[in-house]
């Protein structure tokens, strides 16, 4: 595997930096981007976070992976400069320790008098089929640990349904943050709404403060986010939403990158990589969702070869009749397995086509339906009406 000590570096993957577009798509200077060194099975080797301008004083941040003989992330190392400086100072550490490759425990240390010093602890607990139950916080007080917070995780038919945070104090733990996961037909998060359990001046305990409402295609990708934020009694009222645009031609999913300079995303890669994240702000002129963006977020990818995964590359075909009432038949001697889906992305049939084969469609309910039909490294997919 691809380590921070010795791992070959095999592919690289830059995304660019946010870029800020006015009236007409003028692109406003770049700020930051970042390059990112892989080792092998694709794990992140090394991350740099660089700047776009030439002031001596901006900063540089890198951070060094390892990983054990399971691909497991082991410790990170954090050290920045300026550009200045020609060497990196530094800055901290973390160490990931696993029991049955179950994340275990998390240390992070900082860096006093050219020594790592142990400073905050996360441990992680388990239910017996291997969902995370509990995290706890803990920092360092001289020699001892000290209780900080904690996090505890309820699940339903095998689902997180609901986070509560808590923080230590006075000896005992008091509710501060409840998130709560609402799931849509295919199984995926399409809400999570985060309750603020800390009483401030006159607003309610607990007051509804975050939404955040996804959308997916119909191959599992997220294409949206948006972000609902509230300050008074009142719900939550949008403020943002961002689109995110894929190149299905590659599957990167279990690959981690660095997003908007700083955040780590991983779910967004399920059957593609994202090309480009658009933003847009909420306008109270009109009641929607401003028609301009306010900013736009670009990834360009370098060494990455088309994966040779079935269902990657995608083609059309033609299907006919549409509208269809009991069967359709598609163009062209395709064989695979074939998945039917809703506009909400929702699996309603499956199956194996062989040569001239009718699908049977008589029983899905009236409206549009994507087909797609896995044949070899290709993914056929169209589009149908049920009348």
């Amino acid at each position: 595997s691809g380590s921070a000590g010795g791992g070959v570096a095999t592919k690289t993957l830059v995304p660019q930096a946010a870029q800020n577009f006015a009236s007409g798509f003028r692109p406003a200077p770049q700020f930051r981007h970042n390059s990112i060194t892989y080792g092998q099975n694709r794990k992140v080797s090394e991350s740099l976070d660089l700047p776009f301008s030439s002031n001596p004083d901006e900063f540089i941040y890198k951070t060094v992976y390892a990983y054990n003989a399971q691909n497991l992330e082991t410790e990170t190392i954090f050290s920045s400069r300026t550009l200045n400086v020609t060497e990196f100072t530094l800055d901290n550490r973390t160490t990931l320790s696993y029991q049955s490759n179950k994340l275990s425990e998390e240390i992070v240390y900082k860096r006093l008098s050219n020594n790592w010093e142990e400073d905050y602890k996360t441990t992680y607990t388990y239910d017996g089929q291997g969902k995370l139950t509990r995290a706890n916080g803990y920092t360092k007080t001289g020699n001892v640990w000290e209780e900080d917070e904690k996090s505890e995780y309820t699940y339903e038919a095998n689902r997180l349904t609901k986070q509560e945070d808590f923080y230590f104090e006075a000896g005992s733990y008091e509710k501060f943050y409840e998130i709560r996961y609402i799931y849509n037909g295919a199984g995926k998060v399409s809400e999570e709404q985060w309750y603020n359990h800390n009483p401030v001046e006159t607003l309610p305990d607990p007051h509804y403060q975050y939404r955040d409402v996804f959308e997916y295609d119909v191959a599992g990708n997220k294409t949206s986010l948006s972000h609902y934020a509230s300050n008074s009694s009142a719900a939550p009222s949008p403020e943002y939403r961002d689109n995110m645009v894929f190149d299905t031609r590659y599957n990167i999913s279990t690959v981690a990158v660095p997003f908007n300079d700083s955040y780590i995303v991983e779910n967004f890669f399920t059957h593609g990589i994202v090309t480009f994240v658009q933003e847009f702000e909420w306008d109270e002129t009109i009641n929607n969702w401003a028609n301009e963006e306010s900013g736009r977020t670009r990834f360009a990818y370098s060494g990455l070869q088309v994966s040779n995964k079935p269902g990657i590359s995608s083609k059309p075909v033609k299907v006919f009749p549409s509208p269809a009432q009991n069967q359709i038949f598609i163009e062209g001697n395709l064989l695979g397995d074939f998945q039917i889906f809703n506009i909400n992305g929702k699996e309603m049939n499956a199956g194996k086509l062989t040569a001239q084969t009718a699908i049977k469609v008589e029983a899905l309910p009236k409206g549009v339906y994507v087909l797609k039909v896995n044949a070899g490294n290709v993914a056929y997919t169209s589009r149908f009406m049920k009348d």
